[in-house]
Order: structure tokens, then C-alpha cells, then sequence
């Protein structure tokens, strides 16, 4: 089986806290904020059908492929290439994009000087 996808990985906001520091003491807001954070995880591998497909020498009109294990391969493609991405620098670059669209957002909201720290739980 040949088999192409889609694998997102993201971080949990819901478990963020967010703790400020060093207000300013003219316009209120934060000098610093610190955001903890859990480590990203894969939140997502949708396999593309249109590109994943079977290659088999065995398949003919004699010996016919299985559905199961058509499906029981999907299952072992999809955790394989989850060990993939996570082995190739998947959840590094996730907190990457955390960091930066965390950095984005909160510089909008509290002024481009604001100091933004990100700590990853383990």
C-alpha cells in the first residue's frame, strides 16, 4: 500500500495558563507574559484516498484482496506514519508555530514591546 496524508499536530489552549508580569504602570498591560503549555501532540492523520493506493503483485482476478485487510493495513500505514512524523521533527516544528502565532497574538492584544515566554510541560 502506498498511502499519502494529511498529519496535523497542535497544542491544547484550553490547558494554557497564562500568568503576566511587570504591568506598566502608565497603560496597565503586561511587560512580560508567560504561557505554560502541554507539549503538542498529533490531533489528526486523514489519509488522502485519491492518492493512497494498493500495490500488490498478488492481486488478480485469482486472489482478490481482503476488505480487512485492506483496513487492517490502512490502520498499520496510519500509526507508521505517525511514528514518522513524530520521529522526523513533527512536534518540534508545532511548538514553533505555537510559539510564534501565541507571540503574534498576544503582541496584538498587549503592544508589539510585550515579552513573550513559552514553557512546555513534559
Amino acid at each position: 500500500m502506498r498511502y499519502a496524508g494529511t498529519i496535523q499536530a497542535g497544542v491544547n489552549l484550553k490547558t494554557a495558563k497564562f500568568t503576566s508580569q511587570n504591568k506598566d504602570k502608565r497603560s496597565g498591560l503586561p511587560k512580560s507574559v508567560v504561557v505554560e503549555l502541554d507539549a503538542p501532540k498529533i490531533i489528526s492523520n486523514t489519509p488522502d484516498m485519491d492518492k493512497t493506493e494498493i500495490v500488490d503483485q498478488e492481486n488478480n482476478i485469482f486472489n482478490p484482496i481482503d476488505p480487512d485487510s485492506v483496513v487492517d493495513l490502512q490502520k498499520r500505514c496510519v500509526e507508521q506514519s505517525n511514528k514518522d512524523a513524530l520521529s522526523g521533527g513533527l512536534i518540534d516544528q508545532a511548538k514553533t508555530f505555537a510559539k510564534q502565532n501565541l507571540q503574534t497574538m498576544l503582541r496584538g492584544a498587549m503592544g508589539s514591546n510585550v515579552k513573550v515566554t513559552i514553557n512546555w510541560r513534559s
